[in-house]
């Protein structure tokens, strides 16, 4: 309750633009080789939330996995702020871009991101997004 007050406190930030899995996958592997390179930090992150029922059950565990268990509830984060964060965000863009159709991407900018939250509450997750914060799931 005290973290999703927080997040009502915080004012709107702006949305990012919608982009497809494809286009997700191509961000996370622009530089292959340089996904060791602290240095290579992105500038932008992603936040993924599933829009409708997935078809498939790889789609549903995979969903579940991240913490996207019911449309239009919860959300996930997709960062690059350090070389190992960019490499799960890589790993996990491909195995989304190949459930496909029940999500959709926001792009946005890192210098944007206020709080990074992780938790395991689907609510709170919506909240915090909604509220320009980071969300990780466990």
């Amino acid at each position: 309750d005290v973290l999703k007050e927080k997040c009502d406190q915080e004012p709107t930030p702006n949305s990012g633009e919608i982009i497809s899995p494809q286009d997700v996958t191509c961000l996370y592997e622009q530089n292959p080789h340089n996904l060791l390179d602290p240095c290579d930090a992105l500038a932008f992150y992603m936040v993924v939330t599933r829009t409708t029922k997935c078809k498939s059950k790889h789609g549903k565990n995979l969903c579940k996995k991240i913490g996207l268990q019911k449309p239009l509830q919860g959300a996930h984060c997709l960062f690059g702020m350090t070389p190992s964060l960019r490499r799960s965000g890589c790993r996990t863009a491909k195995e989304l871009a190949r459930v496909g159709e029940p999500l959709s991407y926001q792009k946005r900018r890192r210098g944007d991101l206020r709080k990074v939250l992780v938790t395991a509450d689907a609510v709170l997750a919506r909240h915090a997004i909604e509220a320009g914060w980071g969300v990780l799931g466990f």
